[in-house]
């Protein structure tokens, strides 16, 4: 989710969702139109550092973020102040905070699906999450949320289940369960996919209370207690580590590293970064002056070992080192009033939903520009082109509640082989594509008969005359004889002898090999393409095992991987997983399963089956 303005809610863990898809790219790269016009689109492939970004004028802007293109623009509706987006992968969702619909983008075709309506009569304070097995959409100010599938729309659960108060803040892991915390209960509530979880009253002190994620999972912040607390898989509060924040300072806001077990705490009074280190209990070893006093900062974003910092006032952002308390910060303001800054497998983007502004922000404090759209024409160069007769948005279908998250991690589904209907993909073709070649025309049924009746007659499915000597007609006959089918016999064209390959079809991946040999997990997988080049192979690995201590026989941890594992230039890759680099004790109870996708250089991406982890007792 990318947010603005509101107070205490936090985005996707985007790095989760990026390592799901990840597909390589290759660069085309235009030079960015005058000022005042939206950038030209490039032909540039999807990859995993592509994020799509929404504007309330309606559109879907999807930049790419090593060159600062934009790659599409796809209308998704009507405009609408509430329009708020999110993504999953390269897959892009739309939501109407107004209607409560959401529209799919496929980024494969930048074909959008029509309006799914997910959540009756929201307020129009909404946030949407989007993972591999569900797409959120919360109804922050009614306390509300609705999940549906992330493939065809259809609902989760049900219309909506009750939180029976405002949310005061939401977060999703790294494992696709959304966490929400309740604004005056202080009840704590999650979702995994459709099954929900409660722990009421959790939070003594909830007045200003939030939920942030540091190190993938989900911790509490309590200012009012000046106290964080990690949070279990059973939503158990964990040790209580200081934060170092001034009583009643409502101007602080939180967020934490993706990698370490890190809270940040940025005061907007002070101007002031500080830290809270959920390992060692450290909460007065970091104090960074960042801006000013008296700024509307928003929640700190921790990217590539840096931490970024938006500042609403000025419209700036702030790059800070934490190690060597060094900062820079941009030297022109990125958009004006509230915007949203988030990370894309490791690139940061921002976006002003209310303007044509987007861009990348990097770590020197350099600014990459793109204009999502023309502000003159927003309409101009719009990748899809809506039918005229756009159906109305329609209530979701239910559908059956989620397998169990212990089953079905992992990369999203292959495409079935019949997939969702969707609308036409109308976009023009762009110069590097040709359309597909177009059949013979075949010959009208109105068109006039020949002017000569032939010697031998056509086959017709209709009775008619048998021909012959041509004769004047019988004055006994008033009417004209009935029209029959025309005896000119339709050209026939050759038939391939040999049968070709659709176009566009996805490659042909295997896994070749999925072993454990105690401690050494081996896998490896290929790719082919009949039509073109296998341009990237990545490996997903599910893994679960327990950690044990070889002295006491007591378990240490559990070990779980989900996701993308590596990934490898060309048609083939091998990679290992040593147990002993991860575990300090020994490892037992093993379960696991690998898989594999491809990525062809039309963009068209194949996947394998999932293969179950052989573990030999040798």
């Amino acid at each position: 989710m990318r947010t603005t303005d509101r107070r205490g809610t936090n985005r996707l863990a985007r790095r989760a969702a990026a390592v799901v898809t990840s597909m390589a790219g290759c660069l085309a790269v235009v030079a960015l139109a005058a000022a005042g016009e939206g950038s030209p689109a490039a032909r540039v492939d999807l990859r995993s550092g592509s994020a799509w970004v929404g504007s309330t004028v309606g559109l879907m802007t999807l930049i790419d973020g090593d060159s600062g293109e934009v790659v599409a623009r796809v209308d998704v509706g009507d405009q609408s102040p509430a329009l708020v987006s999110t993504q999953h992968g390269t897959v892009g969702y739309a939501v109407d905070g107004a209607t409560g619909s959401v529209v799919r983008v496929d980024p494969r075709t930048f074909v959008a699906s029509r309006p799914v309506r997910i959540l009756e009569r929201p307020s129009g304070q909404v946030s949407a999450y989007a993972g591999r097995r569900a797409v959120y959409i919360l109804d922050e100010q009614q306390g509300r949320v609705a999940v549906a599938d992330p493939d065809d729309m259809s609902r989760l659960g049900g219309q909506g289940r009750s939180l029976a108060e405002p949310v005061a803040s939401s977060v999703v892991d790294d494992e696709g369960r959304l966490w929400l915390l309740g604004a005056s209960s202080g009840d704590l509530a999650w979702f995994d996919g459709d099954r929900r979880h409660d722990s009421p009253g959790l939070v003594e002190r909830p007045e200003g209370a939030a939920l942030v994620l540091a190190g993938g999972s989900p911790v509490v912040v309590e200012p009012g207690a000046r106290a964080v607390h990690g949070l279990d898989r059973g939503g158990r509060l964990g040790r209580e580590v200081c934060l170092d924040v001034a009583p009643g300072d409502d101007t602080v806001r939180f967020g934490g590293s993706p990698e370490r077990p890190w809270v940040y705490a940025i005061s907007g009074e002070q101007g002031v970064l500080r830290v809270s280190d959920l390992d060692s209990g450290a909460c007065k070893d970091v104090a960074v002056p960042v801006f000013s006093g008296g700024s509307d900062l928003g929640e700190p974003l921790e990217s590539q070992g840096r931490v970024f910092v938006p500042n609403y006032t000025d419209g700036t952002v702030a790059i800070v080192d934490v190690k060597d308390g060094d900062v820079v910060v941009t030297p022109e303001p990125v958009a004006e009033g509230r915007f949203e800054l988030f990370d894309e497998d490791g690139i940061v983007f921002y976006n002003d939903p209310d303007s044509e502004r987007a861009g990348v922000i990097h770590l020197d404090g350099t600014v990459t520009e793109v204009g999502k759209y023309n502000p003159a024409d927003p309409t101009e160069d719009v990748d899809n082109r809506p039918p005229a007769d756009e159906p109305e948005e329609v209530p979701a279908p239910d559908a059956q509640p989620l397998p169990d998250a212990t089953d079905t991690s992992g990369p999203p589904p292959p495409p079935t082989t019949t997939p969702p209907a969707q609308p036409p993909d109308t976009r023009p073709a762009r110069p590097d594509e040709h359309p597909p070649p177009t059949p013979p025309p075949t010959p009208s049924t109105t068109q006039p008969p020949p002017e000569s009746t032939p010697t031998t007659p056509a086959p017709s499915p209709s009775p008619s005359p048998t021909p012959t000597t041509p004769t004047t007609p019988t004055p006994s006959t008033p009417t004209t004889p009935t029209p029959t089918t025309p005896t000119t016999q339709t050209p026939t064209t050759p038939m391939p002898t040999t049968p070709t390959t659709p176009p566009n079809t996805p490659p042909n991946v295997s896994v070749n090999l999925a072993e454990m040999v105690y401690p050494v997990l081996s896998m490896e997988a290929s790719a082919s393409d009949p039509e073109t080049s296998v341009r990237q192979i990545t490996l997903y690995l599910e893994l679960r095992y327990d950690c044990i201590d070889s002295a006491s026989g007591e378990p240490i941890s559990t070990e779980s991987l989900s996701g993308a594992y590596q990934s490898a230039g060309g048609g083939s890759i091998s990679a290992t997983y040593n147990v002993w680099d991860h575990c300090s004790g020994y490892g037992d109870n093993f379960s696991g399963r690998v898989r594999a996708s491809a990525t062809d250089s039309q963009g068209m991406i194949g996947w394998s089956a999932w293969v179950p982890i052989y573990f030999s007792p040798f």
